[in-house]
């Protein structure tokens, strides 16, 4: 299995969103089938989901959010400029998709889910996530 060196999350907005109202934010953020996963937006909030902030620890590598207007050529030709989108840049620098929109779809929302069927693409086509020299792309056990 090869470690990947980051982990993509596209968003199919671009980067004007920064600028909007939070209440402005929140109307188009509820429509991402990705920032269902990452944002709280069930609470009426786009603060980090409690849960998303400890997967992504748990995961150990880098891992960029990206709006779909900042994404570089072997992204787009990646994801095919679809987005939202989830990819792995290898550690030689290749970009390969793993998940799109109608599997983050399928999440629902749920972080645990979205951890589950991101584990087994990585799987599935080779690679596996996590600090450098980690050798799994299972996820740890959990505590006793």
């Amino acid at each position: 299995m090869e470690p990947i060196a980051r982990l993509i999350m596209v968003t199919p907005f671009d980067s004007s969103i920064a600028s909007l109202s939070a209440d402005e934010q929140l109307v188009r953020l509820r429509g991402c089938v990705l920032c269902q996963i990452t944002r709280d937006l069930d609470n009426g909030s786009t603060r980090t989901k409690p849960e998303w902030k400890s997967c992504k620890e748990e995961f150990g590598c880098a891992i960029d959010i990206l709006t779909i207007d900042r994404i570089d050529s072997a992204i787009a030709e990646a994801i095919e400029n679809q987005a939202p989108a989830v990819c792995a840049r290898t550690q030689d620098g290749r970009v390969i998709r793993l998940m799109a929109e109608d599997e983050l779809a399928r999440c629902r929302g749920s972080v645990p889910d979205f951890r589950g069927r991101l584990m087994y693409r990585l799987a599935a086509v080779g690679l596996t996530i996590g600090p450098p020299g980690s050798s799994s792309s299972r996820p740890p056990r959990p505590p006793a």
